[in-house]
Formats: C-alpha cells, sequence, structure tokens
C-alpha cells in the first residue's frame, strides 16, 4: 500500500499545492463586501391599521460575495420587505437581523440599525377644505378679488391622532405674478401636515380646479357740474339745480378716460301736468359713447332734482 502511495509522489504533491493555491487565490481575492443603503418596505400591516409617527424608511446593509456578483448587485436586488401581520397596534420593536433581507448571489453580514421602533395605530379619515397657497402680485393696476376651488374639499387617511390635527389641504404654490384676467389651473392637494406625519390623500390621483379672479383695480371718481336735461315733457320746464355731480367707479383705465361729454344726466317729464307745486324727481345718468360701459356704475350725487312745470305754456317743438 505504501509504495503505490509513493508512485508519482512528486506530481501529487504538485496538484495538491496548485489546488491549494488556487482555492487561497479565489477566496482571498474575489469574496468581497458592500455596503447598501435601502428603502425599507412594510407589509401585512393588519386592516384599518397604519404606520404612525417618523418611521425610518431606510436601512443600511453589509453584504458579502464573490467580485464579480458583488459589482452587479444594486439596492433594487435587495428584499427589504418586513412583515407587520403579526405585529399589535401600539409601539412595538421590529428586530433586524441579516436573514430579514435576501440578496441573490450574497450573503448579508451585518444590518444597521438593529433596533426599529413602530407604532400600529387605527387608521382614519375626514374631509378637509383645499386652500390655495397663492404667492406674488399681479402686474402693476391689476388685483386678485377671489378664487374658487372646484372640489372645494378632499378626504385625507391617516394615524387617527394625525388626521385630527390637520384642518386643510394646500395646493401648493401657485403664482399669480404676470396674471392680467382670470384663469384656472389644475393642481393636486397635499394634506398641509407641518409635522410630517404619513397622512395622505385618499385618493392619491384626485386633483382640484382653481380659478383665480384677476381684474385690473377700480377706481372712482367724481365729474362735476354734469348738466340735467328734461325729457319726455310737452311743456317748457325749469330744473335747480341746471347741474349736478355724478360718482363713477369702475376699471381705472375706464374711469380716468371719462368725461362729462359721456354722460347723459335726465329726468323725465312724461305725463306730468303743470301744477303750482314743483315736482321732485330722480335723475337718470346713462353713458355715451364708451366702449365695456358694462363694467362702470355711475350714480348722481343728488338724490333728486326739482322740477316746475310751467301751466298754459306749451314746449316749442
Amino acid at each position: 500500500m505504501l509504495p503505490e502511495l509513493r508512485r508519482n509522489l512528486p506530481l501529487k504533491v504538485l496538484a495538491l499545492l496548485l489546488a491549494l493555491f488556487v482555492w487561497v487565490l479565489t477566496t482571498g481575492e474575489i469574496q468581497k463586501v458592500k455596503d447598501l443603503t435601502v428603502p425599507l418596505q412594510f407589509t401585512g400591516i393588519p386592516a384599518g391599521m397604519v404606520l404612525a409617527g417618523e418611521v425610518p424608511d431606510r436601512v443600511s446593509l453589509r453584504i458579502q460575495a464573490p467580485e464579480p456578483i458583488l459589482q452587479r448587485i444594486t439596492e433594487d436586488q435587495v428584499d427589504a420587505h418586513l412583515d407587520l401581520s403579526q405585529m399589535s397596534s401600539g409601539d412595538q420593536v421590529v428586530t433586524l437581523t441579516p436573514d430579514r433581507f435576501r440578496v441573490n448571489g450574497a450573503k448579508v453580514i451585518k444590518v444597521e440599525p438593529r433596533i426599529l421602533p413602530v407604532r400600529i395605530v387605527a387608521q382614519a379619515e375626514k374631509e378637509v377644505p383645499v386652500v390655495p397657497r397663492l404667492e406674488g402680485k399681479p402686474p402693476e393696476g391689476y388685483e386678485v378679488i377671489d378664487y374658487r376651488v372646484d372640489p372645494a374639499a378632499v378626504t385625507i387617511v391617516g394615524p387617527e391622532d394625525a388626521v385630527r390635527g390637520v384642518r386643510r389641504a394646500t395646493t401648493g404654490s401657485i403664482s399669480v405674478g404676470g396674471l392680467t384676467a382670470t384663469r384656472e389651473i389644475r393642481v393636486h392637494p397635499i394634506p398641509d401636515d407641518d409635522a410630517g406625519s404619513s397622512v395622505r390623500m385618499g385618493d392619491p390621483e384626485a386633483t382640484a380646479t382653481v380659478r383665480i379672479g384677476v381684474r385690473e383695480k377700480r377706481q372712482e371718481r367724481i365729474l362735476r357740474d354734469v348738466p340735467v336735461h328734461a325729457r319726455e315733457s310737452s311743456y317748457e320746464a325749469r330744473l335747480r339745480p341746471r347741474v349736478i355731480d355724478v360718482k363713477v367707479s369702475g376699471p381705472a383705465s375706464l374711469v380716468g378716460a371719462l368725461d362729462r361729454g359721456n354722460l347723459l344726466v335726465e329726468v323725465k317729464l312724461g305725463g306730468l301736468p303743470p301744477r303750482d307745486r314743483e315736482y321732485r324727481l330722480p335723475p337718470r345718468v346713462s353713458l355715451v359713447g364708451i366702449p365695456r360701459e358694462r363694467e362702470l356704475e355711475v350714480s348722481p350725487t343728488a338724490r333728486t332734482v326739482s322740477v316746475h312745470i310751467e301751466s298754459g305754456v306749451e314746449e316749442k317743438p
């Protein structure tokens, strides 16, 4: 037996040394470690319950694998699901051990942090108004007069105590700089939660339309000594006063362009007979030769005009 073992002994020793060298070479140079930060995904949360508070959403892993495999591993290849189906409500602690994470072709040898506190509470929902966040100012001479949101309210969901503290949803920043007319903007409302909790929209795809009312700034002006005219009478009539002041309000560009020639002030005498006593009649004001006249408001400063219709004296045609 011994002579048989000694046959070709040098070759056998050389083969053994070569095999040992290859093993040392492969394990010493190719086996490497790598640190990855991967997102955590929580599954199995009991129905009607949600995670509350600030829960770490990422974890650091140290993985080991042959170098060619290690170089190809990215964070999306790591199975980082944490099953919470066996957890009860309240404050809980999850121990993060390497065997909770799986990476094809590699081994997880270290996890940080090792302890993960979680809080599981009842889920709640409620409706809150949508309030747009308007920023900036329209150009000189224009102003925002109102806004309207459709729908006016949306449903939010999340931990019961956090939902209770949210009073509204906002639209994010909407710039009104440069607006000179009413505009509609479609937005995605978000819960206005300064605490940064896990409150979210009941419908993640929900949108709202914000209608921002913008108009030219308004101006008020008094045009003085506008003549008053008698109309629809077959008799001569004396008016007192013969001129009155007229208040005009509306877009500044229109109001500024007016003069007395654009105003017609009348008192209508149709069907009124002559008499010794004066009539007290309200003057009526209309606009003449003005574009966009419906945007202007005019009113006489005098509520009535005294009119004396002389008996027996017919007005000449």
